[in-house]
């Protein structure tokens, strides 16, 4: 279903129903909020974009049921800050958008149950604090080129002080196994 361009209002149960959607497009609807409930009653979500619109948070329980969800484009919002475990119910996750948002901080639980994570984009975020925990339970994830701390572009993740657990191959950098523990990253 795509419902791109369109205003959409997003309301608890409005895609119930529509049990065989895989593929649910909802950029630039200028969607400001998405409440707990609207995706009922659609286990087989694989793509899910919410991108170009107004969201500026998501509350806990939004992505509750989308256990099969691959792809969730959450890009060029206005998220300034992501609940610990709101991704947690998306086990099959693969790619995730949160570029071009307004997202200053990652704490140590942001990521909480994307172990299966493969591609997360955070460029162009306003990034100043970065718990490296975060990122503990990736084990094979690559992080867009274009990343910024505190304004430094990270080319090579081996350059961020932090505790990783994963192996990353990316075209614009060598293979890095990241091992390290410290303290998180504070600018």
């Amino acid at each position: 279903l795509y419902a791109t361009n369109n205003n959409v209002t997003l309301k608890r149960n409005m895609f119930r129903g529509l049990r065989n959607l895989e593929t649910l497009a909802l950029d630039s609807n200028d969607i400001t909020e998405v409440p707990v409930g609207v995706f009922n009653g659609l286990p087989h979500i694989d793509l899910l974009y919410l991108s170009r619109n107004l969201i500026s948070y998501l509350q806990p329980e939004v992505f509750r049921g989308l256990s099969e969800v691959n792809e969730l484009d959450l890009g060029r919002n206005r998220l300034r800050n992501i609940n610990g475990g709101v991704f947690r119910y998306l086990k099959n996750l693969n790619s995730l958008w949160l570029n071009g948002n307004q997202i200053g901080v990652l704490k140590d639980d942001t990521f909480e149950g994307l172990d299966n994570l493969l591609l997360l984009f955070l460029n162009n975020n306003e990034l100043r604090l970065v718990d490296m925990l975060a990122f503990a339970g990736m084990r094979n994830v690559t992080i867009d080129p274009g990343f910024k701390i505190a304004g430094k572009v990270m080319g090579n993740l081996a350059e961020v002080r932090g505790r990783f657990r994963c192996s990353c191959v990316a075209y614009y950098q060598s293979p890095y196994d990241c091992v390290q523990i410290t303290v998180p990253l504070i600018n």
